[in-house]
């Protein structure tokens, strides 16, 4: 048997008691100091320490008053209980007097009244201890051990029997292990599987209530397996009422790794992972980059695929640009049908008939060009869209840019001599409007036919 009921308990309550306080977040852990019931609420320990005590739990075994012991105990007198010779000891010390006709000791040689023998004991005097219950109900269980021992091996003989002389400890475990009963504090009594008995505890807490003023009060209980405790009441600082953390290294943020310090295996340095790279859940450890065309999901884990983003071709700005552009088409379209019909004329001849068709073909490419624009994005589509937006208008500035100097050198010689200038004729036109086109071209063959 062991000598305190509560102490085989009290490694399982802190067990759970670490496990109740610990946080969810990966290794998180509160540093929690848990004293023993032999300093909870005691002043040896907090008095003149309050500040490194603060923040303390600790153990106190329930205990209830025991039914009947203040009124007797208050009604002793050094007369009436004769039994206990340390009690004359006890009332010179209570009473701060010698005890007629006692004897004389280191510890009431110093008092210099007598004791009437009249005193009484009284409550306001006295604080008697919370925890009697323990050696109530050990009495009742050695008691009630024995009584049942006595009636099986004695057969209802009156005083102690052969079989029980000398009373063997084994045999007395035996009965021990199986009483229950309710003790004089009313609680129920018993011992369990391993010879322990109830283990009941209250859970007291050192805080600072108000600036400089401690206080132990009670944030929970722990009852015979089951702990239950207000989390909300318990204060590590008055200051600082959260816990406090007591890691090496907190745990890294999204899209960081870690770097392990040399030779540790719980404390480490987080780095950043680059824009497009993602941190793999089976190692924490490394960075992973993500295939071209693929992104970091939001806890940079995975990598996702990026969605192609175009202009829907039933969207309003495709219809708006479509719109506009086969208006674009007709009227040029119309304007070409005007210069077919009169292309023998001396108004479309002096206009540069050869590069007027050059201009309106380039300016239908930049309508035609549109349509390609608004079409799903896909290899050709995308070369398409790259080489004619440069192409079409190449054609139209090249048309013009040679046009414009067609002019002016026909003016130009003019002043000086009336013998026409050189590469003029159409033909002439053409193969500089065309070289002019060529460079563009070349510039975007590489990109899209190469």
């Amino acid at each position: 048997m062991q000598a305190h009921p509560h102490i085989s308990a009290h490694k399982t309550f802190k067990n759970q008691a670490l496990s109740q306080m610990s946080y969810t977040k990966e290794l998180k852990v509160v540093e929690v100091r848990i004293g023993s019931d032999g300093w909870s609420a005691r002043g040896l320990v907090s008095d003149g320490s309050e500040a490194e005590v603060e923040g303390t739990l600790s153990l106190q075994p329930q205990a209830n008053p025991v039914k009947g012991f203040d009124d007797y105990f208050l009604n002793l007198t050094v007369e009436n209980n004769r039994r206990n010779p340390w009690f004359v000891e006890f009332w010179e010390d209570h009473f701060r007097c010698k005890y007629p006709n006692s004897s004389r000791t280191p510890y009431n040689s110093h008092y210099s009244t007598e004791c009437t023998t009249h005193e009484k004991l009284s409550r306001d005097t006295l604080a008697f201890e919370k925890q009697l219950q323990f050696v109530s109900d050990a009495v009742m269980a050695f008691s009630i051990a024995l009584d049942h021992m006595h009636a099986d091996l004695c057969q209802g003989k009156v005083g102690l029997c052969d079989a029980m002389r000398p009373t063997k400890g084994p045999e007395l475990l035996k009965y021990l292990r199986k009483v229950s009963f309710q003790g004089l504090s009313e609680d129920h009594f018993k011992f369990d599987k391993d010879g322990d008995g109830p283990a009941r505890y209250n859970i007291i807490h050192f805080k600072q209530i108000r600036p400089g003023v401690y206080q132990w009060v009670q944030v929970g209980e722990y009852l015979e397996g089951e702990l239950r405790l207000n989390m909300s009441a318990i204060q590590f600082k008055l200051s600082h009422p959260s816990p406090p953390e007591s890691v090496c290294s907190l745990p890294c943020d999204i899209g960081q790794a870690k770097k392990y310090v040399e030779g540790e295996s719980c404390c480490w340095h987080c780095f950043n992972c680059s824009q497009y790279q993602i941190r793999l859940p089976s190692d924490e450890t490394q960075c992973l980059t993500c295939p071209e065309g693929t992104k970091p999901d939001l806890l940079r884990q995975n990598c996702l695929e990026i969605p192609a983003m175009f202009i829907e071709i039933t969207s309003t700005w495709a219809i708006g640009a479509m719109a506009l552009s086969s208006t674009g088409i007709l009227m040029t379209l119309l304007i070409v049908g005007v210069f077919i019909r009169h292309n023998n004329t001396p108004v479309v001849k002096a206009a540069g008939r050869e590069l007027s068709y050059v201009l309106l073909f380039g300016i239908l490419l930049c309508y035609l060009v549109t349509f390609v624009l608004v079409l799903k994005p896909s290899d050709l589509v995308c070369a398409i869209q790259r080489f004619g937006a440069g192409f079409c208008f190449t054609v139209v500035y090249a048309a013009l840019l040679t046009k414009t100097n067609r002019i002016s050198r026909i003016f130009n010689a003019g002043k000086r001599t009336a013998k026409r200038p050189n590469f003029i004729t159409p033909k002439s036109q053409l193969m500089i409007c065309g070289g002019l086109v060529s460079v563009q071209v070349n510039d975007e063959k590489p990109l899209y036919f190469v």
